[in-house]
């Protein structure tokens, strides 16, 4: 099962470079840079996987309550700069910087590999 990755991040650089390397992997990716474009993106996108920036949760975890409640078997994995920021039990989580490689596996593991990556 392959489907849209939505990958969540505040900061454009890292939002560009995850999502070009899921694509060049052969994903379809989606990006927001803020929370109400992540819960918008949703139901435009219907992803199977959201890859979101432990910075977008708010303190009380609204992000990721949200995304649950609307597609509870949408699986969220979180990116935080250091393993202190890693905040919901059950939710997989890649530290910063981390093995572009790692986030691939992660993905694959989630939803599967995609039917081609470009270059094949």
């Amino acid at each position: 099962m392959t489907g849209t990755v939505l990958v969540v991040d505040n900061h454009e650089l890292v939002r560009a470079v995850v999502s070009l390397f899921l694509a060049r992997n052969g994903y379809s990716v989606a990006a927001a840079g803020t929370d109400a474009q992540a819960v918008d993106a949703l139901s435009w996108h219907q992803p199977a996987v959201v890859i979101a920036n432990v910075e977008m949760l708010t303190d009380d975890g609204v992000l990721v309550d949200r995304l649950r409640r609307g597609n509870p078997n949408v699986p969220v994995v979180l990116m935080a700069d250091s393993r202190r920021e890693w905040p919901i039990a059950g939710v997989p989580c890649l530290v910063k910087p981390f093995n572009v490689g790692l986030l691939l596996d992660t993905v694959v593991k989630l939803v599967g590999a995609p039917a081609f990556a470009v270059g094949d």
